[in-house]
């Protein structure tokens, strides 16, 4: 869908309701093929959360009448379709044996782009089940097809999973080069709703290689942007980075609740975490837990559960403050800020080049000017040449 796709899913679902009318007249006259290629043609629409469980019992139903007689074109865009509802759920054996039939008819109908498509769900559901290795054979033919039939959003997504297997792989550079990737494919795009997942992951690989501050910028930027049940996914996994960020800055209360109130919200709107993102919160939580004893750690929980989806949000956006304060000298993230004022960006500029936003930017530009004992950016420029800074 592009960057119309918010336009385009307000148009069906203000027609959602003839939509399902027409499914349940083609099922009732036995015409399954029609029914199907509707319900395929719907496929992007389903994946939002509010509606995945509907589509996958569509699905269930059609293919189990479904005929070897029907056009391939059809029944691969069902099977891909029910495949990719499926690995929402996190029910990669189902992903995996629909996407597997979706592929072998693209092939036979020689679609590339389709082939492509289908392929990167696959290494979806290969990270899923820690077949890392064979996720990245996927992922790069996936992406590979994408850039050669002029796919530049497949191009994007591909790189973005391309990204997380690195990072469980733990290639955390090649992660954060992958994640960025899809960053400036999608923002060339002008596609707003799928940056906050390539920020959220790529907060996480920042996460994991040690840069706490670069971490918690990508994901405040994730929940400014993120609004309503669609961007859960992401502003959910989001509040997960930032909650294990703060275990290692000893502030384990806010994590409990973090993670309470996170999980409880993909609980809210059926979005159950993917396994291995599941594996590591399990670990984070075990040692949470024994670290606080049983009492304090129900405690903490029982608190973010009562939270509201916004005030937890809320509570998320205030961990950057936490973050130690450097006192002497410009830490990593205002050297790279100082380059870009030194190159003559605004704020404006410096946070979309960093993936940031305007408000931390401005934050960093004020710090570095105090630091610097500048009076404005043309001095901060200045004495940033004469000191070698840049």
């Amino acid at each position: 869908m592009g960057n119309d796709g918010e336009t385009w899913f307000h148009l069906v679902d203000a027609e959602i309701a003839n939509e399902r009318a027409a499914l349940r007249w083609f099922v009732d006259q036995q015409q399954v093929e029609a029914a199907l290629d509707i319900a395929g043609n719907l496929a992007w629409f389903w994946t939002d959360p509010g509606y995945i469980a509907e589509g996958r019992t569509w699905f269930a139903s059609l293919l189990a009448d479904a005929s070897d007689r029907m056009s391939p074109v059809t029944r691969a865009k069902a099977f891909g379709a029910a495949g990719d509802l499926a690995d929402w759920h996190a029910d990669t054996a189902t992903a995996l044996a629909h996407n597997t039939e979706a592929l072998a008819l693209w092939r036979l109908a020689g679609d590339r782009e389709q082939i492509g498509d289908t392929l990167r769900s696959l290494g979806s559901s290969a990270i899923d089940v820690f077949s890392l290795d064979e996720a990245e054979t996927l992922l790069a033919e996936a992406y590979d097809l994408a850039l050669d039939v002029g796919d530049d959003w497949s191009a994007a997504a591909s790189a973005n999973l391309r990204g997380t297997a690195a990072t469980y792989r733990n290639e955390l550079a090649s992660a954060i080069r992958w994640h960025e990737s899809a960053l400036r494919g999608w923002q060339a795009m002008g596609d707003a709703a799928h940056l906050p997942t390539a920020l959220s992951r790529l907060g996480w690989a920042w996460l994991l290689s040690g840069d706490l501050q670069r971490a918690m910028e990508c994901c405040d930027t994730v929940l400014r942007l993120s609004e309503g049940a669609a961007a859960a996914n992401d502003a959910t996994f989001a509040m997960l980075v930032l909650a294990t960020a703060v275990v290692r800055m000893e502030r384990k209360d806010v994590a409990v609740r973090l993670v309470a109130a996170a999980l409880n919200r993909r609980r809210q709107v059926g979005l159950p975490l993917r396994p291995p993102a599941q594996v590591s919160i399990d670990r984070e939580l075990a040692t949470l837990r024994s670290s606080l004893g049983e009492a304090g750690f129900a405690l903490f929980w029982s608190e973010g559960l009562a939270m509201t989806f916004p005030e937890a949000v809320a509570l998320a956006r205030d961990v950057p403050a936490m973050l130690p304060t450097v006192t002497d000298g410009l830490s990593p993230r205002e050297r790279e800020v100082l380059r870009l004022l030194v190159e003559g960006a605004s704020d404006h500029e410096i946070a979309e080049r960093l993936f940031i936003t305007r408000r931390t930017a401005s934050k960093h530009v004020a710090a570095i000017l105090d630091k610097l004992g500048a009076s404005n950016r043309t001095s901060a420029a200045t004495i940033a040449h004469r000191r070698g800074l840049v």
